[in-house]
C-alpha cells in the first residue's frame, strides 16, 4: 500500500489484491461441493429455464402395427421448471480508527483489512456449502431438546457445524411452511459448544413466543415469515434430488409436480440397508445407480461416514485429490473400488449424517449473473464503499442459482 493510509490508498490495494479468484480461495476452502460444481458466470434473465424430458416414446411392439399406433400416440414429453436467482450477501465494516492505529503503518493497515476480509468470505463460503445441501430452506439445524426457561438448546451433531457465535437466528415450526415464530423475533447466539452440540444463545428461549422443542432454527432473513414462505436462498442438491417426491410436489416457481415421472424428473432414490457397513453401503448404492444408467463422478457423505469409511478400508485407503484451478482450491476424496468402477468418495460438514448422494457432474451448473459467484457488492463492483459512521464497508454479494440439468443422472441414498 502507497504512503500514507487513505481511503484511495486502500480502494487499490484491494483492487490488486482481491479480485474474485482470491475471494473464492478464502470462501470455498472449506466449501467443497461448492467448489466441485461447474461455476458459469453468464447467468442473467428474468427466471432460470429448464427443461427435463421424461415420457420416453412407447412405439414398440410385437407388431408394426402396434408399434405405430403407440408411436403416434407416445413420445418424449419436456417438463418447463422455472427458478429465480437469489442473492447472499456479506458485509465487512472496519473502523478508520482501527486502520489508523494500527502499529507498523501500512502493512499493519493491510493486516486489519485482511482479517476482515478473510473473516467475511470464509463465513459467505460456508453459508453457500449450507445452501448447496438444502432444498431452498436451508435450516441450521432442528432442537432436539431445550426449555423456554434456559438460554440454550441442543441440535444433533451433524447440525452443530452450522453454527457460529454472533448468528441472529429465527425459529418454524415446520422447515418449509407456516410463519416464523413469534414475527420473526430472533435471538444472538452467544455460544457453539461441539461437543455437546449445545447452542447458548443472548437471552432465554422464553423470549421467542410459542417456540417448540422441536422447532426449525435459520439464519435470519433466510426464511420469510409467512403462512406460505417463498424460497429466499438458492436451490440445493436436496432440492432437486430430494429423499421423497410426494403426490403434491411443487418444485421451483412454476410448481412442477415431479410425481408424474420422480425418477426422470427428480432421480434416482436408493434406501442402504440397515446394518451395512459404510463401506459396502457405498459400493452397493454405487452399483444401484448402474441400475439406473447413472455413473456418478463423486459420491458426497458427511465426515462421520467419511471416516468411518477411511477406517474401515484400513490399509487399503487411496486418496485422490481433485482441482478447481479457477480458485486455486483443491478438493480431497477417497477413492472407491466397485465391481462397476473407481469413484471418489468426498465429504462435507454440511451433508447430512443419513444421506449420501451420487452426482453426474456434467449435469450441474451453478450460474452466477454477470460474474463470479462471490463478487464486490458496491456501486460499479468498486472494491471499496465509504461509509458515514468513520470506518469503511467491504461488500460483498452472490447473485445465483444452482441449476441440475438432468436429473435422471444422479441419485441420493438414504442410510437406514
Amino acid at each position: 500500500m502507497a504512503a500514507g493510509v487513505t481511503e484511495a490508498n486502500i480502494a487499490d490495494w484491494l483492487e490488486r489484491n482481491y479480485q474474485p479468484p482470491k475471494l473464492g480461495n478464502i470462501a470455498f476452502k472449506d466449501a467443497p461441493l461448492t467448489a466441485w460444481m461447474p461455476h458459469d458466470e453468464d447467468g442473467g434473465g428474468e427466471l432460470v429455464v429448464l427443461r427435463w424430458r421424461y415420457g420416453m416414446s412407447q412405439g414398440v411392439g410385437a407388431t408394426y402395427d402396434q408399434a405405430k399406433a403407440r408411436a403416434d400416440l407416445s413420445g418424449l414429453k419436456a417438463a418447463k421448471v422455472l427458478v429465480d436467482y437469489e442473492t447472499f450477501y456479506s458485509v465487512a465494516t472496519v473502523e478508520n480508527t482501527a486502520i489508523e492505529r494500527a502499529a507498523g503503518g501500512n502493512r499493519a493497515a493491510t493486516n486489519v483489512l485482511q482479517r476482515a476480509i478473510n473473516d467475511a468470505m470464509e463465513a459467505h463460503g460456508d453459508h453457500l456449502e449450507t445452501f448447496m445441501f438444502s432444498d431452498g430452506y436451508p435450516a441450521l439445524g432442528q432442537i432436539v431438546s431445550g426449555s423456554s426457561s434456559t438460554a440454550s438448546f441442543k441440535v444433533a451433531a451433524d447440525q452443530i457445524e452450522n453454527f457460529e457465535v454472533d448468528l441472529e437466528i429465527v425459529f418454524a415450526a415446520s422447515r418449509t411452511t407456516g410463519a416464523l415464530r413469534d414475527s420473526g423475533d430472533s435471538l444472538i447466539v452467544s455460544k457453539v459448544d461441539r461437543d455437546t452440540n449445545t447452542i447458548t444463545t443472548s437471552t432465554n428461549l422464553s423470549n421467542i413466543s410459542g417456540l417448540g422443542g422441536t422447532d426449525y432454527v435459520f439464519l435470519k432473513s433466510t426464511r420469510e415469515d409467512d403462512s406460505t414462505p417463498d424460497r429466499q436462498c438458492l436451490i440445493g442438491i436436496a432440492g432437486y434430488i430430494p429423499e421423497s417426491v410426494g403426490t403434491s410436489d411443487a418444485f421451483g416457481d412454476g410448481t412442477l409436480n415431479r410425481s408424474v415421472d420422480p425418477f426422470r424428473l427428480a432421480g434416482a432414490r436408493i434406501t442402504i440397508s440397515a446394518g451395512t457397513s459404510v463401506k459396502q453401503g457405498l459400493i452397493d448404492f454405487f452399483v444401484r445407480c448402474g441400475k439406473y444408467k447413472i455413473k456418478p463422478d463423486a459420491l458426497w457423505c458427511s465426515f462421520e461416514r467419511w471416516g468411518d469409511l477411511i477406517k474401515e478400508l484400513g490399509n487399503d485407503v487411496r486418496y485422490v485429490d481433485i482441482e478447481n484451478k479457477k480458485y486455486g482450491v483443491t478438493i480431497s476424496g477417497v477413492r472407491l473400488f466397485t465391481p462397476k468402477g473407481e469413484v471418489p468418495v468426498i465429504a462435507s460438514s454440511k451433508c447430512p449424517y443419513a444421506n449420501v448422494w451420487g452426482l453426474t457432474r456434467k449435469t450441474w451448473k451453478l450460474d452466477s449473473v454477470n460474474g463470479a459467484l462471490i463478487r464486490p457488492a458496491t456501486r460499479y463492483q468498486k472494491a471499496l464503499d465509504s461509509y458515514n459512521s468513520d470506518s469503511v464497508e467491504l461488500r460483498y454479494r452472490s447473485f445465483a442459482q444452482l441449476e441440475c440439468l438432468e436429473p435422471h443422472q444422479n441419485a441420493i441414498g438414504t442410510f437406514a
